[in-house]
């Protein structure tokens, strides 16, 4: 792998066009938190575990709807509140 450093970096940078450089400061932010947070489970609350955990369960549990069923339940809710 190629070496870099911060100011080839920045010459590169320089050079893209200004649309993509929200994109890019998205990217380093994504970046500085990845290698802030050793395991991204860390960063999650209790509620947001225990959705994961009861999300498994019904997997297990053969409790969910395959993609055609999931878009016509989501297809008959947006015509029941536009009724």
């Amino acid at each position: 792998m190629d070496s870099i450093t911060a100011s080839k970096l920045s010459q590169k940078i320089k050079l893209l066009p200004d649309d993509l450089l929200l994109e890019v400061d998205k990217f380093v932010d994504y970046l500085k938190f990845k290698s802030e947070n050793d395991d991204w489970l860390d960063s999650l609350t209790d509620n947001q575990k225990q959705s994961i955990r009861s999300g498994s369960e019904d997997i297990s549990n053969g409790k969910t709807y395959s993609h055609a069923e999931a878009k016509e339940i989501i297809k008959e809710h947006i015509n029941r509140k536009i009724s």
